[in-house]
C-alpha cells in the first residue's frame, strides 16, 4: 500500500523527514550556521543537509512507486469466487 500520492508527497515526506529529531536538529544547526556571527561557511552545512534530505526523499518515492506497482499488480489477478461450495 502507498503512503504518497503525486499531490501530497512533498509535504508527507517533509513531515515525515522532520519528525526525526536528527533532522530537526541539523535544520537548528543550519539556521545557525546561517547567522552572521557564525565562523563556518553557511552553504557547507545546509548544502549537506539538504542533500541527505532530498537523497532520502528520492528513496521514499522510489520505494512507494514500487509498493503502487505491487498493489497494483496483486489488485488486477484473477480470482475465483466461491459461493455456497460452488466456483462462480
Amino acid at each position: 500500500t502507498g503512503k504518497y500520492t503525486r499531490y501530497n508527497f512533498i509535504f508527507k515526506n517533509l513531515y515525515e523527514q522532520f519528525s526525526r529529531m536528527a533532522n530537526v536538529y541539523f535544520l537548528v544547526i543550519s539556521v545557525l550556521t546561517s547567522l552572521p556571527l557564525s565562523p563556518k561557511e553557511p552553504a557547507s552545512l545546509i548544502g549537506t543537509f539538504l542533500g541527505v534530505l532530498a537523497i532520502s526523499a528520492i528513496k521514499e518515492g522510489y520505494e512507494d512507486i514500487q509498493r503502487h506497482k505491487s498493489d497494483e499488480e496483486a489488485n488486477t489477478q484473477l480470482c475465483t469466487i466461491i459461493k455456497d461450495g460452488k466456483e462462480e
